[in-house]
């Protein structure tokens, strides 16, 4: 199935950063071609980065690569909800504000292990909606959403971080 690219009608304005930097329509395509980006660059990251912090408040990129799985399991349960009709309101959720210790004790190569297999979560989980759910905007916590958005914000925020650990994690390679 090809999930076209939503207009932002279902996207809550905060995340219109990230889904601007996302090109294309495929979200499956996409999520695979980032995800596949994002696994090149970072696959032979000398030791030494796993656990640098370019400023002394800024994550580690083990810990950056935490979030990104861990963001992309809420969003996961933020669609689930709005394709359940749970009104219920999720729990609030900071993108900036989130501990990011949970996994951070692995190791670079076993952390982006576990991003494969939350890409590919994401990709079958998306890909078991039909297009009228994947299109249906919801609104949570007044913000709106739809599951075919949040594939998007999905993609967009790791292109966002994925520019980030180009130009400050790993300029110097």
């Amino acid at each position: 199935m090809n999930i076209k690219r939503p207009n932002r009608e279902g996207i809550t304005p905060s995340f219109h950063r990230y889904f601007d930097l996302v090109q294309g329509d495929d979200i499956f395509n996409i999520l695979n071609q980032v995800h596949d980006d994002t696994n090149d660059i970072l696959k032979d990251t000398p030791i030494h980065l796993e656990d640098f912090r370019y400023a002394a408040d800024k994550w580690t990129l083990k810990e950056v690569m935490c979030h990104l799985i861990s963001s992309e399991n809420y969003f996961c349960d933020l669609a689930l909800r709005i394709t359940k009709d749970q009104n219920s309101r999720p729990i609030s959720y900071s993108l900036e504000k989130y501990e990011m210790k949970t996994n951070a004790y692995k190791s670079l190569n076993e952390i982006l292990n576990d991003f494969d297999e939350a890409r590919s979560a994401t990709i079958d989980f998306l890909n078991s909606f039909d297009l009228e759910l994947l299109g249906k905007i919801q609104t949570i916590n007044e913000n709106q959403y739809s599951p075919a958005g949040i594939g998007y914000i999905i993609a967009g925020h790791e292109i966002h971080h994925l520019n980030i650990i180009k130009e400050k994690y790993l300029s110097e390679i």
